[in-house]
């Protein structure tokens, strides 16, 4: 890429106004050699007046001829005077006719020239005799040469006139020549100047054209640099606007609060639907967030200040009690679906509320980003108000992070092993290995606290790794014929050498590969469906059984059981826990079983805590369960003692004294 900089070209003014102006400088130059042409020629027709010049020799020759012939006539000695004075006249005149426009007119014509040198020789030697004028034989010479050289002089003066008239002729047409070459100049620059006035004047009126435009454009511009292209709300700099302006300006008694805003599932949306689908729902979440706060207080705002992520800065009326129902009522209304182009999208909404009463602080933004973050690990379409706690839980998870690398290295995850039941004879079949973290001053740390934190440091993968080795190896100190579940996530299932990984941790620890589980989730699914199934037939193709875990919780469950041929799906704990009283949960978990039949995968359900339930999902055609009342997590050290002490019994014994043992984590 050239780093030259890119020269701008000439716009059709500039170019124009270039070339008016060489022409007036052509112009300028041509007038002025005109006009010197015209003085040249007037200056030439006074020069070569020569007619002038010749009439008065011919009248000083003939007046000298006269004064002496009167002298001799009459002997007067005026008369003497006066052809002596005539005689130097008569003298200067031809030193006259011998320079200027005169000589010029004798030098024409070299037998003009030799007439008139002849003849002034003549008249020049008459000196002597005009001394001796008195002498009668002096006048008599000297009217004889006068009277020889008249016709000479005579002659010359006519034919000065004679070329005086041609000359003046000729410079007349000359300077009329000019003069029309003047007016055609004169009517150029004119011309050219009128037409050059027409373009500025037009030029001019572009250039208020393009002011006014500068100035919409800036308007626009500043409109732009404030508001989302896509939605047309205030963006994140329009945000820092209104914070510092309220920072400022707020009254003490005004009450405002601020509502960090997060979509669920809008992931899912642009991977299932496209990210057309996706902006149309951004949109339209938008318009509907607008109609909503807008009745709240004509002066709240909506910002979008992510990708899915929005800002309400909502004026709190007095008659309103608490500000964390309006974050309810936004949660409230996202569970109607949303009408788009691309129809109906059904989408939860997260909402995390900051109050301010009096003095407005900037951080109130970061309170509601926070309390935000804490709804959205409670699950979908929550909302939680800030208070002080949640920044002491936010220092916990700041600690959890720095402890979590130490912990890996330390060895402090360790496996726990939930038992899974053949509903019919209560016999254990299999053990679900969970992750445990119990850190020598913080304690036991639950899996919901460290596993997300994991998850998004990356650390998941060496936590996974570890416990994956450890529960084969204390597996194969199982009864025999029973499996063993482990969890893999989607950070697990991307790396590259997930394959080669798996393979040697199943030869190190010489565990058969068919008595392995391995449970994925369907937010696994959406990451990167093609990817992550050409890895689970790799991993299949190893003899691992792949189960779908949470089975009937994400976005399309259905049409991935038409994608890859699973082992077992697990019916998530939410369809259970409502079974006894929801007829429509119980539908979904008869049309799973149903569905389990035809592609040849085993069904568990999960989260067994009364024995009703039990007896509903054997009813059902449930042959394999796991919860609380059946068994909760333990070492490994336990699983024989309990495996022992379980092998004589029912499902239904185990909850003597109707007591169910509630472990969580």
């Amino acid at each position: 890429m050239s780093l030259r900089p890119q020269m701008r070209r000439p716009n059709g003014f500039t170019i124009f106004a270039i070339f008016a102006l060489c022409c007036f400088a052509l112009l300028a130059l041509v007038h002025r050699q005109v006009s010197g042409a015209s003085e040249d020629a007037a200056m030439r027709s006074m020069s070569y007046d020569v007619s002038w010049t010749g009439a008065n020799g011919r009248i000083e020759a003939a007046s000298l001829e006269k004064y002496v012939a009167r002298y001799a006539a009459l002997d007067t000695a005026e008369d003497a005077e006066k052809a002596r004075l005539f005689y130097q006249i008569f003298l200067s005149r031809l030193d006259t006719w011998n320079s200027g426009g005169y000589k010029v007119f004798l030098d024409q014509s070299p037998a003009r020239r030799a007439r008139f040198e002849r003849a002034c020789e003549k008249v020049v030697n008459l000196a002597p005799d005009f001394e001796t004028i008195e002498n009668p034989a002096s006048q008599e010479r000297i009217l004889s040469v006068l009277s020889e050289t008249s016709s000479t002089f005579e002659r010359l003066g006519g034919e000065s006139q004679t070329f005086a008239i041609a000359k003046a002729a000729s410079v007349r047409a000359e300077l009329k020549e000019k003069q029309r070459q003047q007016n055609w100049l004169m009517f150029a620059l004119v011309a050219s100047g009128i037409g050059l006035l027409a373009l500025t004047a037009r030029q001019n009126w572009r250039l208020r054209r393009a002011n006014e435009n500068i100035s919409t454009n800036a308007e626009r511009m500043a409109h732009l640099a404030k508001h989302d292209t896509l939605t047309g709300l205030r963006n994140r700099l329009a945000l820092d606007e209104r914070l510092s302006f309220l920072c400022r300006y707020q009254p003490r008694n005004d009450r405002v609060a601020v509502i960090a805003i997060d979509l669920d599932g809008f992931k899912t949306v642009n991977d299932v639907m496209g990210h057309n689908a996706g902006d149309a729902l951004l949109v339209a979440t938008a318009r509907k967030l607008e109609a909503i706060v807008s009745a709240w207080h004509s002066s709240n705002m909506v910002f979008r200040v992510g990708g899915d992520e929005f800002i309400v800065i909502a004026h709190i009326d007095v008659d309103i009690d608490n500000a964390i129902s309006l974050g309810h009522e936004l949660v409230k209304c996202f569970k109607q679906p949303i009408e788009t182009s691309y129809g109906n999208i059904i989408v939860d909404l997260s909402a995390g509320v900051a109050l301010q009463n009096g003095t407005f602080e900037p951080e109130i933004l970061m309170d509601a980003d926070l309390a935000l973050t804490f709804a959205k690990s409670r699950g979908k379409g929550h909302a939680l108000e800030f208070d002080k706690s949640l920044r002491n839980n936010l220092h916990r998870r700041i600690e959890l992070e720095a402890e979590l690398k130490k912990a890996v290295l330390r060895g402090e995850f360790v496996p726990f092993y939930q038992p899974q039941f053949d509903l019919a004879s209560g016999t254990v079949v299999g053990f679900e290995a969970l992750a445990r973290w119990s850190h020598p001053k913080l304690g036991f740390v639950p899996p919901d606290e460290f596993i997300p934190i994991a998850e998004g440091s990356g650390d998941i993968v060496s936590i996974g790794r570890a416990i994956f080795e450890t529960a084969c190896l204390d597996a194969l100190k199982f009864p025999d014929g029973t499996s063993l579940s482990v969890n893999i996530s989607v950070v697990e299932l991307l790396q590259d050498d997930v394959i080669e990984h798996f393979r040697r941790s199943l030869e190190r620890t010489k565990f058969p590969p068919e008595r392995l589980k391995l449970e994925v989730t369907e937010s696994v699914m959406m990451t990167d469906l093609d990817r992550i199934l050409t890895t689970l037939a790799s991993l299949r193709s190893l003899g691992i059984a792949i189960c779908l875990d949470d089975f009937g919780t994400g976005f399309s469950a259905l049409s991935y059981l038409t994608k890859f041929r699973w082992d077992e799906l697990k019916i998530d704990r939410t369809f259970v826990k409502s079974a006894l009283t929801d007829p429509v949960n119980r539908g979904i978990i008869r049309t799973v079983r149903g569905l389990a039949s035809l592609i040849d995968a085993q069904v568990v359900a999960e989260g067994l805590e009364t024995l009703e339930q039990i007896d509903l999902l054997k009813q059902m055609g449930c042959t394999v369960g796991q919860g609380y009342l059946l068994g909760q997590p333990m070492p490994a050290g336990d699983i024989l003692q309990f495996v022992g002490a379980q092998s004589n019994k029912s499902p239904a014994v185990m909850v003597l004294d109707e007591e169910i043992v509630r472990i969580h984590g």
